[in-house]
């Protein structure tokens, strides 16, 4: 399962990265990852459209993108789209921090998944 890693560099600003968390099979074609330790979940709903001023994520968290359209834009100009379905692993905790643009004329949904620090993103980093 491919998700895209927004991380804080030594430079203090926010990057991309592609992690890929390996699935097992199941019956009728289903597939799962294994148990990722989390902290707690909070739903959010939001207003389209919108721009967020740069800033840097609250907690590390994954944010799985449940409806509506998210751009998320960083300060060297790369972006990167979200849409009902992708997730994203908000780890730029400190730093310059990065801009969300909502987009679409309905409200988008998003799911966000505080998980620990100690979570280790080595394993599931694409070379």
């Amino acid at each position: 399962m491919r998700v895209t890693w927004l991380y804080s560099g030594d430079d203090g600003e926010s990057h991309f990265a592609d992690l890929e968390i390996p699935t097992t099979d199941a019956a009728a074609g289903r597939w799962f990852t294994e148990f990722i330790p989390a902290n707690g979940v909070s739903f959010i709903g939001s207003p389209s459209p919108l721009v967020s001023g740069y800033h840097p994520a609250p907690r590390r968290q994954f944010v799985i993108q449940i409806s509506g359209t998210a751009e998320v834009q960083l300060a060297d100009g790369s972006s990167r789209r979200f849409e009902a379905g992708d997730v994203l692993l908000a780890d730029d905790t400190e730093g310059h921090g990065h801009v969300m643009h909502l987009t679409g004329t309905a409200p988008a949904f998003s799911a966000w998944v505080s998980v620990p620090k100690s979570l280790d993103l080595a394993r599931w980093l694409v070379k």
